[in-house]
């Protein structure tokens, strides 16, 4: 388990939102951006997606979401809220 459960990692984000831009342009005519596409900077490396710079410790991130289900409601909502606000970006391999 990790704190980013239902949130969509950023590359889900930015084609969900690619994807938007380039409908909403085909529907209203907007022939510029019917090929619109956000712009992620790269994840690692120069060029490539650097794996070892990339991976990480599930166990950390699934042990700090098992101790916020600890307390009681108003405490698990306000610790989730924070795990989320600060979660890392992780970028897609």
């Amino acid at each position: 388990m990790t704190p980013l459960i239902a949130g969509g990692g950023t590359d889900g984000k930015a084609n969900g939102t690619s994807a938007a831009v380039r409908f909403l342009a085909r529907q209203l005519g907007i022939a510029e951006l019917t090929n619109w596409q956000v712009r992620l900077p790269v994840a690692a490396g120069n060029d490539e997606y650097d794996v070892t710079d990339a991976s990480y410790d599930v166990t950390r991130d699934s042990d700090a979401l098992k101790a916020v289900l600890s307390g009681d409601a108003a405490a698990i909502a306000r610790d989730f809220e924070h795990l989320r606000e600060t979660y890392p970006v992780r970028r897609e391999l």
